[in-house]
Order: C-alpha cells, then structure tokens, then sequence
C-alpha cells in the first residue's frame, strides 16, 4: 500500500488523512471548551516531522527491510507517541499537524488536489488545530503561509518546507538507488547526499531561471512524484503477484503527474484569491 500513496496524495492528501490510523488514535480534545488558546499566527514548525520522516527513512533503508520485529517496534512506538500526543494535547489534533512525517508531503502536494475531499475529521466547523498553513481549511494557500514573508524572493528555499521541497526529487532518488548499494553505511550517505544535492540543484535553477516559489515548487514535487511511481511501480506490482509489463501502469502514473502539476498551475484569478487569503493571515493580530 505504502509505495502507491504517493498516486493517492496526488488525487487529495485528505483521503489519506481520513483513513490514516495515527490519525485515529492522535485525536485528542474533543470540544472547543477542552481547548487551549492558540500561539498568535504562527504556524507549527514543520522541523520536528521532517526530521521524524527522514529518520525512517534512513531506519527503513537500514533496519526495518531486514526486521519485522524492529518494524512492528517502531509502529506501535509511533502510535503510542500519536496517542499520547492527542490525549495530552490541548487541542483536536496534538499528533497530525505536528509531529506526523507525512504532514510535509500532504502539505506539499495538498496545495493542488485532484479531487476535493473534505477531512471527516473536522466536521461542525473549524477547530484550528493549526493557526495558519491548515491544508483542509483551504489548499492552495497553506503552502504560501507556511513559507511566510520569505516567500517574496528567492528566500523560500532557506526554509524548512522549501528546502524540503527542493531536496525531494533528490531523496527520492537516492532511495531508488538503494537497491544497489549494499553497506548499511553507505546507504546512509547516498541518503544524505541526494537531498543535498537535489537543493543545490533546485537553488542554481531558481536562481539561474528566476524562478518563483510558485512555478518551482510544483516542478520539484511533481519531480519527485514522478521519480517516486516510476521506479517504484514494478516493485509493487511483483509485491501484488501481478506479472506484466509495468509499461502501461508507470505511463499512467506519468499522466497523473502531468495532470496534478497543471492543476498546480495558478490562473490569475486564482492566484488574486489566494494572495488576499494569505495577506489576510498576515496582517490577523495576534
């Protein structure tokens, strides 16, 4: 299942996150009355999952192939966490928009969904898990908020969600390659070098074409999506028994690719609208 949520994040991460088992067991204040005020306008630091998601990364490329003791370990670790985490939480969400590896990838590639899904767990109104940057509330302007003031510029690729977003298609990348690399050791270094190399390459290309956070980071996530379902497609297909040619199914995810990152593609009018949202979180006093 897990190599084809990348397609699944394509069409909307919010049907993922309404099925997502962390997110079940991370649901934490039921009421407005149990919750806390929230700290100004600022959004949560995306530092803690990014780090949480390339760690398992790296455990996965290390440990977690070869142990389905170290695997079931780790899950029920993590959902141990997502559970205290939701309970000691002075609000709905204590788990999912903050410390969850995936919320970076669902903030990446839920500014565009294919289709509109609305999050099953936010019925009866807004719960503000999240001050600003909530991709449920509305998509295509989570990821200008999340990017802030620095987004003006070439300065987006200095922060968090956009070094994460210019380092994608590396570590994408990198990971395919694993196969190949067979020390422990080095397969932490490819790892690490992929992203770094994947930034430099997204800040000579930004900086070289004049590039704006919106045209660059639907090319890098769109890279990355499609590195990903190319090289992972024959795999899940042996996974699942299926002996074909996988031909038909990587060009298919290909065009999904290609309809995503067009719809990535701001008309002006959608791009008035959603600069008036973000403008509009800026300027909400604390």
């Amino acid at each position: 299942m897990i190599p084809v949520l990348p397609a699944v994040f394509l069409l909307s991460p919010a049907i993922w996150r309404n099925v997502c088992p962390l997110a079940t067991l991370g649901q934490g204040a039921p009421t407005p009355e149990a919750w806390s005020p929230l700290d100004g306008t600022r959004a949560p630091s995306l530092l803690p999952p990014l780090l949480a998601l390339f760690a398992f990364i790296v455990l996965r490329a290390t440990v977690l192939e070869e142990s389905p003791v170290a695997t079931a370990g780790l899950l029920a670790g993590v959902g141990a966490f997502a559970f205290w985490r939701g309970r000691s939480a002075p609000r709905k969400a204590g788990f999912c928009n903050r410390y969850c590896p995936i919320l970076p990838v669902e903030r990446l590639y839920g500014q565009s969904p294919l289709v509109e899904v609305p999050n099953a767990r936010c019925d009866g109104g807004c719960d503000l898990c999240s001050p600003i940057g909530c991709i449920d509330l509305n998509p295509r302007s989570a990821v200008p908020q999340i990017l802030g003031r620095r987004r003006h510029g070439h300065g987006w690729l200095t922060t968090p969600f956009g070094a994460f977003a210019a380092a994608l298609p590396g570590l994408v990348l990198a990971f395919s390659r694993l196969p190949d690399v067979g020390s422990p050791a080095l397969r932490v270094v490819v790892l690490i070098a992929g992203p770094v190399a994947s930034w430099g390459v997204a800040r000579l290309l930004v900086g070289g074409l004049d590039l704006g956070w919106r045209v660059a980071v639907p090319l890098f996530a769109a890279s990355a999506a499609g590195i990903h379902l190319w090289t992972s497609i024959p795999g899940v297909l042996q996974a699942w028994n299926v002996d074909a040619d996988p031909a038909p199914e990587r060009w298919a995810a290909m065009l999904l690719v290609g309809v995503w990152w067009l719809r990535a593609q701001d008309s002006p009018r959608r791009a008035r609208l959603v600069r008036l949202s973000v403008r509009r979180s800026e300027e909400t006093p604390s």
